[in-house]
């Protein structure tokens, strides 16, 4: 279409000479040779004409340059505000972005989480999941895929303990979003056991969410802790063990230790309660007899 309106514009530039030439020539056709002052006069008129002519023509010529230069390239809105990012969209999904900036590669998290390629990497992650609808991702769900479970875990579990106050709160914060993501799949307590290759692991994961100020989180944190704080009661872990993985599980193993204790006086108590009963009915049989 644009190589249509070049080629019609100039056919319009041509054809403005020929009419301007034409119109000079048929004028001095009827210009009397004799008369002096008509041909001045025609060649005056003439010349206004030309004039007037090579003026339209050189406004068409113009118009014609302009249409032919290439016009600046319009920025995205995404470009305007992040040059970097916009070049990283352009090449890469956010998988290929996280191995393009060479984020497995760090000496320890303090360097990973406060390096600018993961601050680049994090606001496309943003940007992804608001151009996405349907495969949104978190630091968790990536280093998931990355490192596997375990070592994401570690990753996570060292940044928690980190002296940097937003790498301790990113650590923390992941910790309880990788929980997320293995209980959105549906893991029980002993999936994530599995996943983390770990009894401990697992209960520094439950007590990491059971520390999150959300209390859904603690509810959700100390449903899973639960049953393997039970395990460990029948297994005779110490209270003093439990609370070495985590200050967190104190209050709870503390829970499980104290139900343990009532369950057992319960089963010693029905147990001479049905003796006691067995007893009388054994008495009242043998009185019947003799009479």
């Amino acid at each position: 279409m644009r190589l249509q309106l070049i080629v019609l514009l100039a056919l319009v530039v041509v054809s403005g000479d020929t009419s301007a030439t034409t119109a000079t020539s048929a004028r001095s056709i009827v210009v009397n040779q004799d008369d002096i002052q008509v041909k001045q006069l025609l060649r005056s008129d003439a010349t206004d004409h030309v004039d007037k002519d090579e003026g339209e023509r050189a406004t068409w010529s113009n118009g014609l340059t302009n249409l032919i230069k290439p016009r600046p390239k319009m920025l995205t809105k995404l470009e305007m505000e992040n040059l970097g990012l916009a070049n990283l969209a352009k090449k890469y999904d956010l998988t290929g972005a996280f191995k393009s900036l060479k984020l497995k590669q760090f000496k320890n998290v303090d360097e990973l989480f406060t390096s600018k390629n993961y601050k680049q990497w994090f606001s496309y992650m943003v940007y992804w999941n608001s151009q996405s609808k349907n495969k949104h991702f978190t630091v968790a769900k990536m280093f998931n895929k990355q490192f596997g479970s375990k070592k994401a875990f570690q990753i996570f579990t060292d940044a928690a303990a980190s002296s940097h106050p937003d790498v301790k709160r990113m650590g923390e914060a992941y910790q309880v979003q990788l929980f997320k993501e293995f209980h959105k799949a549906g893991d029980n307590y002993k999936k994530i056991i599995k996943r983390l290759n770990s009894e401990e692991a697992a209960g520094k994961m439950f007590a990491a969410v059971i520390k999150s100020p959300s209390q859904s989180d603690k509810d959700l944190g100390e449903s899973f802790a639960i049953p393997l704080l039970n395990k460990w009661a029948k297994e005779g872990k110490l209270h003093e063990d439990v609370v070495k993985i985590d200050r967190s599980l104190d209050e709870p193993y503390v829970y499980v230790l104290t139900n343990k204790i009532h369950e057992s006086q319960g089963d010693a108590t029905a147990k001479a309660k049905a003796a006691l009963e067995a007893a009388q009915a054994k008495a009242a049989r043998a009185r019947v007899t003799r009479v």
